[in-house]
């Protein structure tokens, strides 16, 4: 897959043969860790939806489990431990997206269908395009991305006060781009730590994961909102 990977985005023709043979390895392991946690997303999320119901205790512990994975990842418990945290976060994470699976499914099945397919759409482009990037052009995105990300939870903390549509769709569409960036500036990262020799799969799995996950949800609530709007005004006229 790596292989053809740097094929398609033109990476192997750009590196010399040292750097792609440790690049390919490094965006071979990433991207099987990353399929990983996709699964056990899928399964914490069809879990949440089936049976949370029945067992509210079940959130506590995806809430425990991803924050022991958020440390775990981070080598808190020992670096041995850290592809078990990694599974934890994986799954306390889709599990923690069940909720609004659920309630989009409710309002129409096919937003899951066009969520997931649109996840995927825009994550695979951008990973190409910070690929096929010469010079690691995304890399420093980082710092403007940070400082958005900040601009967003301080909105996010004036609308608990003075919440306003003008915040709400500021801090969903903003914070749709701002992981948008998130995957172009980690992707370029995860390559040149890879050229520099300081790969490191877990960690570089987990930010794609996350980024992932954010741009997901952000799409499932955008459809959402657009279907029950949709319904609303059918409903008045």
């Amino acid at each position: 897959m790596a292989a053809d990977i740097g094929r398609m985005t033109g990476m192997s023709e750009r590196m010399d043969a040292k750097d792609w043979v440790k690049v390919k390895g490094h965006l071979k392991d990433v991207y099987s860790l990353l399929a990983g946690a996709c699964i056990l997303g899928t399964v914490g999320a069809v879990l949440e939806m089936q049976y949370a119901h029945a067992m509210p205790f079940m959130h506590t512990v995806a809430v425990i489990l991803t924050l022991a994975g958020v440390f775990g990842v981070n080598g808190i418990f020992g670096m041995k431990y850290r592809k078990l945290s990694f599974a934890a976060l994986s799954f306390g994470m889709g599990f923690g997206l069940g909720p609004l699976l659920d309630h989009a499914a409710a309002l129409n099945p096919l937003i899951v269908v066009y969520a997931l397919v649109g996840t995927f759409a825009i994550f695979s482009s951008l990973t190409a395009s910070a690929m096929m990037a010469p010079d690691a052009r995304y890399l420093y995105l980082g710092g403007m991305l940070s400082s958005a990300l900040s601009m967003l939870f301080w909105i996010n903390m004036v609308s608990m006060f003075f919440p306003s549509q003008f915040n709400y769709n500021l801090q969903l569409y903003g914070g749709l781009m701002v992981f948008c960036g998130y995957v172009l500036s980690d992707t370029s990262r995860m390559i040149e730590k890879a050229k520099d020799g300081r790969a490191d799969a877990i960690s570089d799995a987990t930010g794609l994961f996350i980024n992932l996950i954010g741009v997901l949800r952000r799409i499932l609530i955008i459809l959402s909102k657009n279907e029950d709007d949709s319904k609303r005004s059918r409903r008045r006229n």
